[in-house]
């Protein structure tokens, strides 16, 4: 499904991070002269990555990456900052324990410059930072989290959507709700509310064993961090 708005990225590894590693003193035993990301796979589709790689290359015609997507990167990323060497510089993964690796080996970087900074393309340069573009509570979330006051305020990870969600649709249910032929799958955030809003004021009915249950035909599972 479709987000009608860009929600967030992420980064981290031997470099950067949400949930990512490295930084001071990481062993990167990857190409020199190439930018390797390392990307969960998790039913979402992978055209996305070589898009906003082939956008970098754009500005940084001499730029290498190597894009990786496998559904074992989190396990990648979880070996690399628990050793502080990885061949990839940056994963896109659902999350690691960031204080423990921040305070411990120190293998994920401190990226809060990255926040400071405002998004350029070419000569074209935005007025807003990134921190600015992103929603507050997000930005909030992102910052390091521990008890040691040395990193208070520091920034280890960005957002980014991860982890498959699914919409398991009843069409016995949705037809008894809204007819057949008068609803199509959602295929954004809007179509999936729109179809919401439709199905409760419906208020369909089902009757069972003499008696009238609400009808719920759909479900949408793990879908909290896509609502955030």
């Amino acid at each position: 499904m479709k987000s009608n708005s860009i929600f967030a990225l992420i980064t981290i590894a031997l470099l950067t991070g949400l949930p990512g590693c490295n930084s001071n003193g990481g062993k990167i035993q990857g190409k020199e002269g190439t930018l390797k990301v390392s990307i969960f796979e998790g039913g979402g589709g992978n055209t996305w990555a070589y898009k906003v790689a082939d956008a970098y290359k754009k500005y940084n015609p001499n730029a290498q990456i190597e894009v990786h997507f496998d559904p074992l990167v989190r396990d990648e990323a979880v070996t690399a900052c628990d050793t502080d060497s990885s061949d990839s510089d940056i994963f896109f993964i659902d999350g690691v324990n960031v204080p423990n690796y921040v305070e411990t080996n120190h293998s994920i970087a401190d990226i809060s410059d990255l926040f400071s900074m405002t998004p350029k393309a070419g000569d074209k340069e935005e007025s807003q930072t990134i921190a600015e573009k992103l929603k507050s509570e997000i930005v909030q979330e992102m910052k390091y989290n521990g008890d040691n006051a040395t990193y208070s305020g520091h920034y280890f990870t960005t957002p980014f959507a991860s982890g498959p969600c699914s919409l398991i649709i009843n069409v016995d249910a949705m037809n008894n709700a809204l007819g057949e032929g008068n609803w199509q799958e959602p295929r954004t955030s809007k179509e999936l509310l729109k179809l919401c809003d439709d199905i409760v004021a419906a208020d369909a009915k089902q009757k069972i064993a003499g008696a009238n249950y609400t009808v719920y035909p759909f479900i949408y599972s793990e879908a909290v961090e896509y609502w955030r």
